[in-house]
Formats: structure tokens, C-alpha cells, sequence
């Protein structure tokens, strides 16, 4: 049995999770599809966008989860990957590269 799924709720979707494969697999379909679709309506899929929310969400919350070692989680949060919101807090000017890793002080002790 086939499902529709509206332009409208694929484009609330996205707005949501802010990922291709999230939303295929929240309305289940193909990854492929929701991105020809979120492209015909004309959205905005580039990962490299950050929205006013999630920059102030990211200069708001950087720290504290940098220091507690819990960068991942924020990523999660902000449906991102570890490595891309570290890039963009570099490119805010939120890093120090003198900083103690809190992930590599666990391993000193080991």
C-alpha cells in the first residue's frame, strides 16, 4: 500500500529535522525522494546553512557543552554532526585552540 505524503509535510518535516534521511524515514520514504521533492519546492537542503535560531542556540550552549566533554550531544540536539558545529563555533570565534580536550584528558589517565 502506497502512502501520500503532501509537499506540505515533507517541507514541515525538514523544517523540524533539518535532514533528508530523518524525514524519509519519519514519512517513510526514499532519502532520494524527499531531496528531489524539498528541491522542487525550492528548500534550502545545503547542511551548511545555519538559521538565527541555531546560531544563537550554538553561541548560547557551545561552552557548556564543550566543557562537560558532551559536544555530540549538542550536535544531536541541534541535528548537526560533531564536526560541522565545531567548525562553525571556530568560525564564530566560540574555540581556543589551547583548550585542554576533555576527551583526550581520559585518556592520559588510562
Amino acid at each position: 500500500m502506497k502512502i501520500k505524503v503532501t509537499d506540505q509535510e515533507i517541507l514541515d518535516s525538514y523544517q523540524e529535522l533539518k535532514s533528508v534521511w530523518k524525514v524519509a524515514e519519519k514519512l517513510g520514504l526514499v532519502g532520494q525522494t524527499v531531496h528531489v521533492r524539498l528541491k522542487k519546492l525550492g528548500a534550502d537542503t545545503s547542511m551548511n546553512v545555519f538559521s538565527k535560531k541555531d546560531l544563537e542556540t550554538l553561541k548560547k550552549e557551545y561552552f557548556v557543552y564543550k566543557e562537560s566533554g558532551n559536544l555530540q550531544v549538542l550536535a544531536e540536539k541541534m541535528g548537526r554532526t560533531k564536526q560541522f558545529i565545531c567548525r562553525k563555533a571556530k568560525e564564530l570565534g566560540l574555540t581556543n585552540p589551547k583548550s585542554q580536550k576533555k576527551y583526550l584528558s581520559v585518556w592520559a589517565h588510562m
